[in-house]
């Protein structure tokens, strides 16, 4: 066994999840993709839902899975725990291999695209998120000033909800909009999507390491926890 996975996050029991030193609380989605358990073409998420997700040709490393910039993509089906109808956040690792194209982590098209995001990075190299809410219109919210690097790893989340929606890249705040507190409308117009978007044509070119979804707006410190606690294996 390659000495990447010999140091895992699973050191407490908690609710029958072993994990370390982060909540669980209303954590609904969990994909350790560099965890060699979830090597093969279908993968079984370590939350609670135990969401069956079938894998198209991202191949599988010790720090994750690389997604090129055509067809890879990871399906976790269309379960209503993980279709941003309440405050979500939305978390991952990741490592662009290049710059100046856009590139999708996670995705979720509710209601014919009239409800749906994107959290990706941009072709400016700064941290976004396409959403739309009730057929509203699709707004952006990007990172302000702050760019990402090629071959390197970033901590990225999205939060989205009754406080707005707000982007952190490592410990950092770096794009928010506070008037945009509308949630999605329920629905399962697609499959929640990592490594593309809900059009098949959101591929990121990029290795994606641990993939976390709460179904709450997580706070500051919580973020800042979840990144300690899971950097390790990035650093």
């Amino acid at each position: 066994m390659e000495i990447g996975v010999l140091k895992n996050i699973w050191g407490k029991n908690k609710n029958g999840i072993f994990t370390r030193d982060f909540s669980i609380d209303r954590l609904q989605l969990y994909l350790p993709l560099w965890h060699p358990e979830l090597n093969g073409s279908t993968i079984v998420s370590k939350d609670l839902n135990a969401h069956s997700c079938t894998v198209t040709e991202a191949v599988w490393g010790v720090t994750g899975r690389t997604f090129d910039t055509n067809n890879d993509q990871i399906d976790c089906g269309k379960n209503s725990v993980l279709d941003g109808s309440s405050d979500t956040t939305v978390i991952v690792w990741f490592k662009k291999a290049a710059l100046g194209a856009e590139g999708c982590f996670v995705s979720k098209n509710n209601v014919n695209l009239q409800d749906r995001y994107r959290f990706k990075v941009a072709s400016t190299n700064k941290l976004g998120v396409d959403k739309e809410c009730q057929d509203g219109g699709l707004l952006t919210v990007s990172s302000a000033s702050v760019t990402i690097s090629a071959a390197t790893w970033y901590f990225a989340a999205v939060r989205f909800g009754a406080a707005g929606v707000s982007l952190v890249q490592d410990s950092t705040e770096v794009g928010a909009d506070a008037t945009n507190t509308t949630v999605l409308t329920a629905g399962t117009a697609s499959s929640l999507f990592i490594g593309d978007d809900y059009n098949g044509n959101g591929a990121p070119g990029a290795t994606i390491g641990d993939v976390l979804i709460y179904r709450r707006y997580l706070s500051a410190g919580e973020l800042e926890n979840i990144r300690q606690a899971t950097k390790w294996r990035y650093a």
